[in-house]
């Protein structure tokens, strides 16, 4: 078994020793091949990766060794619900599709210093650098790592076109129940996207939706200019915190947590810019809602791409004053019309392709 040494640039004592590297298939009957057409919302959010870590202190009722052993023996079960994890995407495709080929998904196993050592404030840095490079050839990629003081991480990094992050919960909750002997596999999930919102014919729009969102080509996701953004940090709030911040965002109408800390951070930026020279400036911020529950129809078991773009702005003046608690943008207001629109400027603008997926033919 060969073993890779990757030293990392900001922290060298960080180094991860890669333990073993292997591709999971799926243990099934859905590792027939089979084309999965991808859906306007899908093609929204292009290619782009999404990694999950979750991190667990010492415990000495379980080992890193017994969790990478459950998710190896668990994950071709889990991947049989969720075939499209184990396919390819087609990036011949104009509309775009997911070659569901059972290519498999990859699973690392790698060991690390002691979690002491990660600074979790600090994204950019230390804790980023924990996370070996995903393979591009995977729409799914999993690394279990153990670290010296007892400590493991799982990360899962997958495909945003496959799904979004509700839809990847109920993956790691479907592995979750495979890795419990005796019992019940997850409630049925779809991964049709036939169903989805059609657009308009011929599409219709607004123009907010136009200037919310730019169509872009593949080449120009690579060329895309620095934001300026110098760093990114990783914030822990406590429950009672946001519990105060929901009692005070709710005047007259009940907030979620989300809403409240939304508004709160909304008021905050606000603060930066200075009367004198903001010259009437405002502050725009920017939410992804969950769009299944605005469809008129049970979506709960959806696995895909459901989380349209919601913005709002206001004056930065009524951004710092007490009218912030009515500041957060309507996610509620999100109906299945306006998702409507976005399906059709995505259509629009050719990136996008909805319809029934079909069985692919052997040769």
């Amino acid at each position: 078994m060969s073993v890779d040494k990757l030293v990392l640039p900001h922290e060298p004592e960080l180094a991860l020793s890669v333990v073993s590297e292997s591709v999971v298939g799926i243990d099934g009957p859905n590792a027939e091949s089979y084309i999965l057409p991808l859906s306007g919302f899908d093609r929204l959010v292009r290619g782009y990766p999404v990694t999950v870590l979750y991190v667990y202190s010492t415990n000495p009722s379980s080992s890193s060794s017994s969790v990478f052993d459950a998710i190896k023996s668990a994950l071709p079960k889990a991947l049989d619900q969720f075939f499209p994890f184990a396919g390819t995407v087609a990036r011949y495709s104009p509309n775009g599709e997911v070659i569901c080929n059972n290519a498999g998904a990859r699973l690392l196993e790698a060991s690390a210093n002691p979690l002491s050592r990660l600074n979790f404030y600090d994204l950019d840095g230390t804790t980023k650098n924990t996370l070996l490079p995903a393979s591009a050839d995977h729409l799914l990629n999993v690394q279990v790592t153990r670290y010296t003081c007892g400590g493991f991480s799982v990360s899962w990094t997958f495909d945003h076109q496959v799904t979004d992050a509700y839809g990847f919960s109920r993956l790691v909750a479907s592995l979750c129940d495979a890795a419990r002997a005796g019992q019940p596999p997850s409630a049925p999930v779809s991964h049709e996207r036939s169903f989805l919102l059609r657009p308009r014919s011929p599409p219709a729009f607004s123009a907010l939706v136009d200037r919310t969102f730019t169509a872009l080509t593949d080449a120009e996701l690579l060329d895309l200019p620095q934001t300026g953004v110098t760093s990114r940090h990783l914030y822990f709030v406590e429950g009672p915190t946001l519990e105060r911040l929901r009692a005070e965002a709710s005047s007259g109408s009940k907030r979620t947590r989300t809403e409240a800390l939304a508004a709160y951070i909304w008021k905050v930026m606000a603060t930066t810019i200075d009367d004198d020279e903001s010259g009437g400036a405002s502050c725009r911020l920017g939410v992804i809602v969950d769009g299944r529950t605005r469809m008129g129809e049970d979506m709960s078991g959806f696995v895909g791409t459901c989380c349209p773009w919601r913005s709002g702005r206001r004056a930065c003046g009524v951004s710092r004053s007490g009218l912030w608690r009515r500041s957060p943008p309507a996610c509620r207001r999100r109906s299945a019309r306006s998702l409507t629109r976005i399906t059709s400027w995505t259509w629009s603008t050719g990136s996008s392709a909805t319809g029934r997926g079909r069985r692919r033919r052997r040769r």
